[in-house]
């Protein structure tokens, strides 16, 4: 048996519940950015869903648009520079 953290699991099992936002921190996090990678094309998602959790999930935290903005912008280069030493490795 795994025996993970009881957080951990319900992160893992509720990270798609458009009421997630409103769940423990862990939870509400996780289904933030599952929404956002899903925003950016990565993965296959349901919009209503990700516009949902998007929406409440930046409210929650105070994210602006233009906070999204400069998050995404960065994290498209940290995930090209890992492409790029995967492509290196293989």
């Amino acid at each position: 048996k795994w025996q993970f953290d009881q957080e951990l699991i319900m992160a893992v099992k509720q990270h798609h519940d458009p009421d997630a936002i409103g769940k423990d921190q862990l939870t509400a996090l996780v289904a933030l950015a599952n929404t956002q990678i899903m925003t950016m094309g990565i993965g296959v998602g349901a919009d209503g869903l990700t516009s949902k959790i998007q929406g409440a999930g930046l409210k929650h935290y105070g994210i602006t648009g233009r906070d999204l903005e400069t998050y995404l912008a960065g994290l498209m280069l940290e995930l090209e520079k890992a492409q790029e030493m995967m492509s290196l490795a293989a």
